[in-house]
């Protein structure tokens, strides 16, 4: 206790990527999770707004 360090998850659904259009190109991508929001939800997590969030799986699932 005390350390200041937390620790969470982020699952988000199929990420909006090159490679997963590819591999999956008759699928509607635009319901896809872009990876900047997952970078957003990251950069929110280490921020001192974020502080009080510990200990949780963190879903995104965009539209799919």
């Amino acid at each position: 206790k005390g350390s200041g360090i937390t620790a969470n998850a982020i699952a988000p659904s199929i990420l909006n990527t090159k490679a997963n259009g590819a591999s999956m190109p008759l699928e509607d991508a635009t319901k896809w999770v872009k990876p900047e929001e997952v970078a957003q939800l990251m950069l929110h997590l280490c921020s001192e707004e974020g502080r009080s969030i510990n200990g949780t799986c963190i879903p995104l699932f965009g539209g799919v």
